[in-house]
């Protein structure tokens, strides 16, 4: 993995770019099969920690709405 790469990856996905720079990063990305297995690495991660986060909110409600429930 090329750290100083996922940097870029990094600033990319959180929005850090100028325009310019994401176009020019998008089309290094579609020229090279290894920059574009890692943007899509940090992609899959990104969504897998989203979706958790979203699973944990859920069950937090399930809890206070069930402690709630406990004290009535």
């Amino acid at each position: 993995m090329n750290m100083d790469f996922q940097d870029r990856i990094d600033d990319y996905v959180l929005g850090r770019m100028s325009d310019e720079d994401r176009l020019q990063f998008e089309k290094e990305v579609s020229l090279d099969y290894e920059k574009e297995k890692q943007l899509k690495l940090t992609l899959n991660i990104k969504k897998a920690l989203k979706s958790r986060q979203e699973k944990l909110a859920i069950i937090q409600d399930f809890e206070n709405d069930y402690q709630q429930q406990q004290e009535y």
